[in-house]
């Protein structure tokens, strides 16, 4: 909280909040840990931190590549102050280019003045105000008020499209001279060692896993890292969000409510008893003709809706993602457009397959109703019983943020409620057999298994726990509930939050081709076989 704003000396004092000053300065930058020659000297000779150096250079301090995660986590720790007031040079002020007739430059409102001054004032900030109050406006206008070049890192294709179409549009900057847009994957691989003068982090919550912490350490001068929603669910995970991505701004979303910048949209949560009467909920609302997307993170699920209603179905294999929600009175899309997707006639989002209790997920799908212009928007998550016992925390985001949440009910007693609540939380001990070693007992419950997985093969709790890991479990439940998928092991990385040299030295691909779960599609290509 010290971060965020002031807290008095004396309360400091009290609860032990330790200051370090001889620290200031520090960056990790390229994999070293940089500052002046007699502060890196310092920092070298300290016993707390000699396991996770090589080398000494002047001023540069070369780190082991498999501590840098360690070693950031260990500063924070510490009480090291990551970010401090360091104004941006103003050499590197520019006057935009005049634009060409059918593009419109990015004028700012107040508070968006206000987060660019703040940059100007620390040169690397966290940006976390709600969707559509213009986190995209702020970053095409810096990037046109500095020197390039500039870089933007977003996490799907759907937002690389969509930021290379903002920018195309209200900027003069030409695309891949003086800012790139790329994937997290591709920044790490191939432009860590560029300098760039300005980075974009795009939803920037992901930084936080240990693979994409790397994205922090790209060469730059100034870091604008942008997110409406800064959750993991992994522990520590929030406080590397706010420390890796400079002063924090724009965390209270209630100003923006009252100046009637943000809608209020209600939340509409519907408990079904199963899965067939939670379709039967979905034919209902889509009866009444509105600009809809229904998110559905199983791919055969959606594939199925998307074939019932004749609408299209986006997932990770489609291309013009963008055009095609767009083009579209109701479309069906996977985890590809949880983030940042806006569309202006947004009317209706419905949630009917998702990533078990992720908050920052559903708030993510929730939010996008505030891009809608014409009306204040309709949500509607529909669960089974057993889903909404097992996952109901992803809830506690929207009411976090002032929102409405109403549950539907009906045709479902307390009695069924308390029957089928009673089922789910025996399951992980029928699985439990004498047979299975301990530990394997111990941790096949930990990993969450969708509805419509359990719908298709009944059995597969049981396959499932006999697994010999956690990682092992958590990869293959994810083929299995998107069959049609391909997935590399960056992929799995992704869809699972481990890194992809574990994934590579641990997943026993061969025992699970063996056991018919998945099959090799070509060299380093798999899919589900069930």
């Amino acid at each position: 909280m010290d971060w965020f704003g002031e807290i008095p000396e004396f309360i400091k004092k009290q609860i032990g909040i330790q200051e370090h000053p001889e620290f200031e300065g520090l960056k990790i930058e390229g994999g070293e840990l940089v500052g002046s020659r007699q502060l890196a000297r310092k920092v070298w000779e300290d016993k707390r931190f000699k396991k996770f150096f090589e080398k000494i250079e002047g001023n540069r301090i070369k780190i082991h590549a498999e501590s840098a995660y360690e070693l950031t986590v260990r500063l924070l720790k510490e009480g090291v102050k990551p970010f401090s007031q360091n104004p941006i040079d103003p050499s590197d002020f520019i006057t935009p280019e005049p634009l060409l007739d059918g593009k419109e430059a990015y004028q700012l409102r107040p508070y968006q003045k206000a987060i660019w001054e703040l940059l100007c004032k620390f040169s690397s900030i966290g940006v976390f105000i709600p969707p559509s109050t213009g986190k995209t406006v702020i970053s095409v206008y810096a990037a046109t008020h500095l020197k390039p070049p500039h870089l933007v890192v977003a996490p799907t294709n759907t937002l690389i499209e969509q930021w290379e179409e903002r920018i195309a549009q209200h900027s003069a900057l030409k695309l891949n001279e003086d800012i790139f847009v790329t994937s997290y994957q591709t920044a790490i691989k191939k432009m860590s060692d560029r300098q760039w003068n300005l980075v974009i982090f795009d939803e920037v919550h992901h930084i936080g896993a240990k693979y994409f912490i790397k994205l922090s350490w790209l060469k730059r001068k100034y870091g604008l890292s942008l997110s409406a929603t800064p959750y993991r669910e992994d522990q520590g995970g929030e406080e590397l969000i706010f420390g890796l991505t400079g002063e924090p701004t724009g965390l209270s979303w209630s100003h923006f409510r009252d100046l009637k910048i943000i809608k209020n949209p209600v939340c509409n949560v519907w408990i079904e008893r199963n899965l067939d009467s939670k379709l039967r909920r979905l034919a209902t609302l889509l009866s009444e003709p509105k600009k809809t997307i229904i998110f559905s993170d199983s791919i055969e699920l959606g594939k199925s809706v998307a074939a019932r209603y004749k609408i299209p179905h986006i997932f990770g294999q489609s291309i013009n993602r963008l055009k095609t929600l767009a083009d579209s009175e109701t479309s069906v899309i996977s985890r590809v457009g949880d983030e940042g997707v806006s569309l202006p006639d947004i009317e209706r989002v419905i949630e009917i397959s998702w990533l078990f209790g992720s908050r920052r997920q559903e708030l993510q799908r929730f939010t996008r109703l505030l891009h809608g212009q014409k009306v204040e928007g309709e949500g509607h998550v529909l669960m089974t019983v057993e889903e909404y016992m097992r996952d109901k925390k992803r809830l506690f985001s929207i009411l976090d943020r002032g929102f409405k949440i109403v549950l539907h009910r009906e045709g479902v007693d307390e009695k069924t409620i308390h029957k089928i609540t009673e089922r789910t939380y025996e399951r992980p001990r029928i699985a439990q057999s004498r047979t299975v070693p301990e530990r394997t007992r111990q941790e096949s419950g930990s990993v969450m298994i969708p509805e419509a997985l359990r719908a298709r093969l009944p059995y597969i709790d049981k396959t499932i726990s006999k697994l010999p890991s956690e990682l092992t479990r958590k990869c293959t439940v994810v083929m299995l509930a998107n069959p049609t998928t391909i997935y590399t092991i960056e992929d799995l990385a992704v869809a699972t939050g481990y890194e992809p040299s574990n994934i590579r030295l641990h997943l026993r691909f061969k025992q699970l081709i063996q056991q018919r779960l998945i099959k090799k599609i070509s060299v380093g290509k798999y899919q589900a076989a069930a």
